[in-house]
């Protein structure tokens, strides 16, 4: 009889684009502990942003919304143009419910205002959009208003 060894997952890659690196290193050491996230690459510039992504073609690209030599939305919207993908991996995993959060931070919603829609206590909204956030890869609610906003069409969807 045969035995095969079970199939270890391809882990997703990430790509993190934020101007201080102390932030970028605390977001790769978090990310290391996952088998299931390998961090391919680091920048502070999206200049070099766009010199990674094509060579090492991550399937996740996380990023601050203030660069130095330009401007992380447009960046994002860029390379949501050239590289889709990275973004569906980011909302796939939501659900409908959750889907909603970045659609009303984009929309400048305050957790207060946001936890009335989805009629949940201020408290346990800012706990509910904290969650999403981790799950969305970011944590910044600017970073997630720029996802929102860039992908509004995939959320509204929620899939």
């Amino acid at each position: 009889m045969r035995t095969t060894a079970p199939l270890t997952p391809v882990p997703v890659s990430v790509l993190l684009v934020d101007p201080q690196e102390i932030c970028r290193r605390g977001i790769a050491c978090t990310l290391d502990d996952d088998p299931a996230v390998d961090v391919v690459g680091q920048t502070g510039t999206v200049s070099q942003a766009h010199q990674l992504v094509e060579l090492l073609r991550p399937n996740v690209v996380v990023l601050d919304s203030r660069l130095p030599d330009g401007c992380g939305v447009e960046l994002c919207r860029r390379l949501r143009r050239t590289a889709p993908t990275g973004i569906e991996l980011l909302v796939g995993s939501l659900t409908d419910r959750e889907s909603a959060v970045p659609r009303l931070i984009t929309d400048g919603m305050t957790n207060r205002q946001i936890g009335e829609v989805l009629l949940l206590s201020e408290k346990t909204a800012k706990n509910y959009i904290s969650g999403v956030l981790a799950e969305l890869g970011v944590q910044r609610r600017t970073q997630a208003a720029v996802l929102g906003s860039d992908a509004r069409e995939l959320l509204a969807v929620g899939r």
